[in-house]
């Protein structure tokens, strides 16, 4: 006697069910990069905030620029922007709404190795604030005012805008039911690959390489940007299949479910599948 494989209970819901969640797992294999991006907001940035005169205020409060920007923009964009786009008839899909998220990120780093090279061109220490001997054992900083660093905040701000909230609408909107907790799981997993990226960072976090640092970040990013806005675009296409499908898959479900309640037997049961 021959063993007869078991019955595999897979259907065309489970298959569709199972391809949404893959594209949501594809989709944040670029956010590490991202995170090691944002990230710098909470480490470099405070170090950088304290090279430069503070006028008395803790370095690190200026971090809290950032959450502020989020609420002050966040209205905008959502009462404003999006709005207006479906006015025109301009569609800002969640892989588009990522990918400038990507660039305004980008565009946040870039900024910071601006600023950079600004402290690096002032007195008394030039490329090496608070370690020399004018910087009275690290308590005078080079003669640039703090508040130079704040747009960095409010891009940022702005970019986590886009990239944030669409990757949430992604792992919970667009995952299916059975998947949304291991969808976000990802998500939240692809946070933490990005701050321990940040260890390599580690060799050239300190003066005089901050600017390459920040530079190459931001080129990275940039590169990110665009990498994934090429591979994933199409996404926008087929997620609104997916949803079609499923819809399409629920319908379906819906007309039988009368059909089954009549004690339709035998051939008249083919016959009502086959009409579905």
């Amino acid at each position: 006697m021959h063993n007869q494989p078991a019955p595999v209970d897979w259907d065309d819901t489970f298959v569709t069910d199972l391809q949404r969640g893959l594209v949501a797992c594809r989709i944040f294999a670029a956010y590490p990069i991202l995170w090691l991006c944002h990230i710098q907001i909470l480490n470099n940035l405070v170090s950088q905030a304290g090279q430069m005169e503070t006028n008395g205020l803790p370095n690190d409060i200026f971090m809290n620029l950032n959450p502020l920007a989020v609420l002050a923009l966040l209205p905008i964009i959502q009462k404003l922007l999006y709005p207006g786009l479906r006015k025109a008839g301009i569609k800002f899909p969640p892989i588009n709404r990522m990918a400038v998220g990507f660039i305004i990120e980008a565009a946040a780093i870039a900024y910071c190795a601006g600023v950079q090279q600004l402290i690096y061109a002032q007195g008394p220490c030039y490329d090496h604030p608070l370690e020399c001997a004018a910087s009275d054992g690290g308590i005078v900083p080079n003669r640039l005012n703090v508040w130079v660093q704040a747009p960095v905040y409010i891009i940022d701000g702005l970019g986590e805008i886009f990239f944030d909230l669409a990757s949430q609408e992604y792992a919970y909107n667009k995952a299916p039911d059975n998947m949304k907790s291991i969808i976000q799981a990802v998500l939240s997993a692809s946070s933490g690959a990005g701050a321990a990226l940040g260890f390599a960072l580690y060799p050239v976090a300190r003066n005089p390489y901050l600017v390459y640092m920040f530079s190459a970040l931001a080129a990275t990013m940039f590169v990110t940007a665009i990498a994934f806005w090429l591979v994933f675009r199409k996404y926008n296409g087929m997620d609104a299949e997916l949803n079609n499908r499923e819809a399409g898959s629920g319908t379906c479900v819906a007309r039988a479910t009368p059909q089954s309640e009549k004690g339709l037997e035998g051939g008249e049961k083919e016959n009502s599948r086959s009409e579905i």
